[in-house]
């Protein structure tokens, strides 16, 4: 009990210290970091940035370099040496330094990341390098450039709180990334406790500001970088950066110089170049060498010659290569002599009678085939042993090899059978009409902006109005809902209590969450054909961290104290709807869709990005699932099928923790989740126009919490809180379902709801035979058709007929759960062979 009761007070004993057990950046006072338009010219960059130690953003100047309208995925899997190009990856999207990563080839990255945990931390491939321009304010001979660095996920990315001995400058060509950022002048406060790699053990997204309390006591600067925006890290400067959506970035390490340099010999404009024309400190440090150990092309053989000496006049220059002629590959033909002055020649750029590694370095393929051409002499570097090496083993040795891949157990002499060879071109035949036909579906409209590529990346895009804190009612009903306008309210709901409670450790205190039961979306990219799952909240908490879960349930009563109803619909005469709690640890991605319903959706906890399309906009087709939602692949829109995704135009509301936004009914939205995220919100059941506000006055009145309000959806039976959350759901589910119809027949009903599944095959008529007798149970009036009074009239039922409406769509569901489970392991087979 002593030991209890002293880690209770060691871990929750300061909890009220701002910021405690919080991310990053909430204990100290934040300012945003200084922005310019496009790169300065690298005079006011050095003297006025880099020099005084100042981050900056250069917002937009990224725009220019070509990876920025060239680089998507598909671009790099239609380049050959995407195939075989080795890459470092990491094992995990929390940077953790001890968990190491390994190698994997660019392409084997490209097929999988979306589906893992990883993310790819390496050089720029060789032959991308000319997509990327070295930044204009950094393009000078006397800056020494240590290093490049390319960064790819799908978002999700938290780095340690780290600093760097170099000076940085990042740019991002894909999604988005936020930078905390604490001043290198914080050193005695920021604990660095793992000297080997100058970052700290803190937990980023929890800090405990007992254990560094140093983290209590700094200044803050946060930086917002969107696609194509760079951004300038000083040296030493203390920082921790997040990822959001497909994510791409490229950043220069160039040395940090103690004293300002002299730059008079730079200009303030010049001629842009790709990276592939700059020479690196690591990469002309190191043999360039393939995976067989043969150095890949004449630059690399000469790099490693001179990579002793640095530099060599003629005579060092010829008796280097005369010493290691082993390695070359003479033409008969041709003297030694005649060759190397040739070759030295070429290389000798500048004419000064000496080769350095900078001038080995800028060799280009041209210069390669201006040699070969002109002594008829040199290929490549070569090596007799290396050649024996590619032999394949000896078969007795084959018995003490680990294998990873076990290509074939054919000898590889004898020749195939008949039947055999015939069966593999049919099948070869076949593959290459699927694919070729999938290629063509996918790709024929390919020129469509936004194709393949997340929901949002083409057409119009719009802010949502913002305001600070809460409106009066009357403003709020008269300016946006009669008009139905979105609605940003910038820290409205940091007046709950839940704003400063709510937390895992909060949650898992309070003795209810082991007997509230819940209900569990089973993926985090939400699909309607999967049912919820019940689950006890404990459970829940206990588990969500380490699957692909998240809660879409009803909220717990007891935390229903923790919360306030918006002042702004907090009237007798409008009817709210039961609040509803989402919680995951981020990541979700929700299908675009509309509610029949007015909706004010509150953050606590993390980030949000909410994309609405208005509901008067022309043209709809995109508008293909029952329940008023949308088919289309959120992450992979093919705008070959939903054209009019790649013209409309985008509302965007950008939504952090106490904000909340008004999203209007019927408006068309597709939601994505960022970090450890908790939201609430509040549906109201009339249509705009039939809500009365004229008894509703502006007055401030007393908060009311969520526990004293009585909602809609359980006036009826109150004392069955689960069964009447399931029935609220089911009741809201129909509603949703025939939104666009006043009744529907049998055979319609059933279609509408087999539709609903994703089409999935009903193998028996068990499933046909469960929803005719939940339409009968609806259908009171036994006209033959279910309408919308007719649905709303479930919760008047007795509790009997409740409980057996429910028990019969559940049973559907648990059917429709086992034919899509077997449905997906058919598609997972098929997708292996």
């Amino acid at each position: 009990l002593l030991i209890i009761g002293y880690l209770g007070i060691t871990v929750n004993g300061d909890s009220d210290k701002k910021g405690h057990l919080k991310p990053i950046g909430e204990a100290g006072p934040m300012t945003d970091t200084q922005q310019v338009d496009g790169f300065p010219s690298l005079k006011t960059f050095f003297n006025d940035f880099v020099w005084k130690s100042v981050p900056l953003v250069m917002k937009g100047a990224a725009k220019s370099f070509p990876a920025f309208s060239a680089w998507s995925d598909q671009y790099f899997l239609s380049l050959p040496e995407t195939e075989s190009w080795k890459m470092f990856v990491e094992k995990r999207k929390k940077e953790n330094r001890t968990l190491g990563g390994a190698d994997a080839t660019f392409k084997e990255f490209l097929l999988r990341y979306n589906k893992t945990d990883e993310y790819l931390i390496a050089n720029v491939p060789g032959y991308l390098k000319k997509d990327i321009h070295m930044p204009s304010c950094l393009a000078c001979d006397v800056i020494n450039y240590v290093d490049e660095v390319m960064w790819f996920s799908s978002g999700g990315t938290k780095s340690v709180l780290h600093n760097d001995d170099v000076d940085n400058v990042n740019c991002l060509i894909r999604g988005r990334k936020e930078l905390v950022f604490i001043n290198k002048k914080y050193a005695k406060e920021v604990a660095i406790d793992h000297k080997d790699g100058s970052y700290s053990g803190v937990d980023v997204e929890s800090v405990d500001l007992n254990k560094y309390p140093g983290l209590g006591k700094v200044e803050y600067q946060l930086a917002k970088m969107e696609a194509g925006d760079c951004l300038f890290i000083p040296y030493h400067w203390y920082h921790h950066v997040r990822s959001y959506d497909s994510n791409i970035a490229v950043n220069v390490w160039f040395q940090h110089y103690p004293k300002p340099i002299d730059l008079s010999s730079c200009a303030d404009k010049v001629e842009p170049k790709g990276l592939d024309n700059f020479v690196f400190e690591t990469e002309a440090s190191e043999s360039t060498q393939n995976e067989n150990g043969q150095l890949d092309s004449l630059k690399g053989y000469m790099l490693d010659m001179l990579g002793d000496v640095k530099k060599a006049d003629f005579k060092q220059f010829t008796d280097l290569l005369k010493e290691d002629q082993n390695n070359w590959k003479w033409n008969e033909d041709a003297s030694d002599d005649e060759v190397i002055a040739k070759l030295f020649k070429i290389l000798d750029t500048n004419n000064d009678g000496e080769v350095n590694i900078k001038e080995t370095y800028q060799i280009t393929k041209e210069d390669e085939r201006a040699l070969e051409k002109a002594s008829a002499s040199v290929s490549v570097p070569y090596n007799e042993q290396n050649e024996q090496n590619e032999q394949p083993p000896a078969e007795e040795d084959n018995e003490n090899v680990d294998f990873e891949y076990v290509e074939d157990d054919d000898d590889g002499d004898k020749p195939r059978d008949e039947l055999e060879m015939k069966v593999l071109a049919i099948v070869g035949l076949l593959a290459g009409i699927y694919l070729s036909y999938n290629y063509v579906s996918a790709d024929s409209n390919s020129d469509l902006p936004g194709h393949l590529k997340p929901l949002g990346n083409a057409g119009h895009h719009v802010r949502v109005d913002e305001i600070s804190g809460f409106p009066s009612l009357k403003t709020f009903f008269n300016d946006y809902v009669f008009k139905s306008k979105p609605l940003l309210m910038r820290g409205a709901a940091k007046i709950y209590p839940a704003f400063d409670l709510w937390s895992d450790n909060y949650f898992l205190s309070q003795p209810e969450a082991s007997s509230a039961e819940i209900d569990v979306q089973q993926r985090k990219k939400q699909n309607f054909s999967l049912p919820y799952k019940k689950a006890s909240f404990k459970d829940f908490l206990h588990r969500y961290n380490t699957t692909d879960e998240y809660m879409v349930s009803y909220i717990p009563f007891h935390l229903k104290r923790d919360l306030y109803l918006p002042p702004c619909i907090q009237c007798s005469g409008i009817r709210h709807i039961e609040p509803v709690m989402w919680l995951s640890n981020g990541g979700t991605k929700s299908v675009l869709h509309s509610d029949s319903n007015h909706n004010l959706n509150c953050l606590i906890r993390g980030i949000k990005d909410f994309l609405l399309i208005s509901k008067n906009t022309p043209d709809q087709t995109f508008v293909d699932a029952p329940g008023s939602y949308s088919y289309v692949d959120v992450d992979r829109v093919n705008m070959t099928k939903y054209p009019v995704l790649s013209t409309v135009t985008y509302h965007d509301a950008h939504i952090e923790a106490g904000d909340c936004l008004y999203v209007p009914i019927e408006w068309y939205h597709q939601v994505r989740s960022y970090n450890y995220n908790i939201a609430v919100n509040i549906w109201l059941k009339e249509e705009d126009t039939s809500i009365d506000i004229s008894s509703c006055s502006d007055a401030k009145e007393e908060h009311q919490t969520l526990d004293q309000i009585t909602f809609t959806t359980l006036e009826t039976n109150a004392d069955s809180d689960d069964d009447n959350d399931g029935l609220a759901m089911l009741i809201n589910f129909l509603l949703n379902i025939l939104k666009n119809q006043d009744q529907v027949d049998l055979r319609t009903f059933i279609g509408i709801l087999k539709k609903d599944a994703k089409n999935i095959e009903m193998e028996s008529k068990n499933e046909d035979k469960l929803l005719a007798k939940t339409f009968a149970k609806i259908d009171t009036d036994r006209d033959g058709y279910i309408s919308y009074q007719e649905i709303e009239g479930i919760e008047n039922q007795s509790m009997k007929d409740q409980d057996t409406i429910l028990d019969l769509m559940n049973n559907w569901s648990e059917a429709q759960s086992t034919l899509l489970e077997k449905n997906q392991r058919k598609d997972e087979d098929r997708e292996e062979l």
